[in-house]
């Protein structure tokens, strides 16, 4: 068979077969990944000076990616993050060429013994209270589409949605009578159902009132044009509502504000008001309890309280003799 077909062929039967049709990904995941083997392609044309069209498989060897990983760090700037994202998207690729062509298998072995870089898990930043409430009276100035900017707030808050949540949430996902709540599709299609509060009901009812007659199967959200929201759109106007809220917030100037805070904010505010860290697993639909447990860590506030609940230890006030080990300063000396 003709390699360059060849190549063709498994990047076709990778985006429509495998991951469509087998793993059933979704669309986020799909482009994520069809912008990494993108670029992977365009480099790998460069590097070898033929165009897109006239790469075989053997082109994408190890050297050619582990140089692609360097190129997206040293010319494009890209975090080690957003490399190991790249990386899990080659990755994918050539566990599915594996299985479909067995006579080069000892070319992906090598690709995807390309190990992920090891990187420091950033810090996660989250809002108090009365931050966001600042965010929400910014909404103010939004003219018309106040009701609709209050609402993500309120949205985001309430459930800890991921922003490709926010946007795929369609007015039929949402239970409008008591007891109130919200079906999210998450990370590999899991869904899970969020409950709401009255007040949050209350938001979303008047973001609809000016799309009366609207059809039950419509998005939650629209942008001016009455078209679904998109996640660039949220934060557009995330980013409009942080500088009308700076100007009476200081504070947020030291902050990221983007739809992932809220999700972090919403964790935080949770964990704080004594719910089980289980229960806020499945209401942010975390796959791992250990991703969860991030919030335990950077809750300062909730630290400080669990100390004033407890005695301090009672520390006897006499100073003790060091005793001089020579042994101990020599071991010390050549560590």
């Amino acid at each position: 068979m003709n390699n360059n077909i060849t190549l063709a062929s498994h990047v076709r039967s990778f985006f429509t077969d495998y991951l469509r049709a087998r793993r059933n990904v979704s669309p986020q995941t799909i482009l994520s990944y069809r912008d990494s083997i993108r670029m992977l392609l365009d480099f790998a044309a460069q590097r070898t000076r033929k165009k897109v069209d006239r790469l075989v498989t053997e082109n994408l060897d190890a050297e050619t990616i582990l140089a692609f990983l360097e190129y997206l760090e040293t010319e494009r700037g890209n975090t080690v993050r957003t490399r190991n994202i790249r990386l899990a998207a080659i990755r994918s690729l050539f566990h599915h060429i594996a299985a479909r062509d067995p006579e080069r298998l000892a070319l992906c072995n090598q690709v995807l013994a390309i190990p992920q870089k090891r990187t420091v898990r950033p810090e996660l930043g989250y809002l108090e209270a009365d931050e966001i409430r600042v965010f929400a009276e910014a909404t103010r100035r939004s003219g018309e589409l106040a009701p609709r900017d209050l609402s993500i707030i309120g949205f985001l808050f309430n459930t800890g949605a991921r922003v490709s949540e926010l946007v795929d949430c369609n007015i039929e996902d949402v239970r409008w009578q008591r007891p109130y709540d919200v079906r999210i599709v998450g990370k590999g299609r899991k869904e899970r159902y969020c409950p709401l509060w009255p007040e949050t009901v209350e938001l979303l009812k008047k973001s609809l009132e000016p799309r009366r007659g609207h059809e039950p199967h419509g998005p939650l959200f629209i942008n001016r044009r009455g078209e679904r929201l998109t996640r660039f759109g949220v934060r557009e106007i995330l980013k409009r509502l942080r500088e009308e809220a700076l100007k009476t917030c200081p504070s947020l100037a030291r902050k990221k504000t983007g739809p992932h805070v809220f999700r972090h904010s919403a964790a935080v505010h949770l964990l704080r008001s004594g719910v089980e860290v289980n229960v806020i697993k499945a209401w942010l639909g975390h796959s791992s309890i250990e991703t969860t447990s991030r919030y335990i860590q950077i809750d300062i506030e909730t630290k400080r309280k669990a100390l004033e609940r407890c005695d301090p230890i009672p520390v006897e006030n006499h100073e003790k003799k060091w005793k001089h080990d020579d042994d101990l300063i020599q071991w010390l000396k050549n560590l």
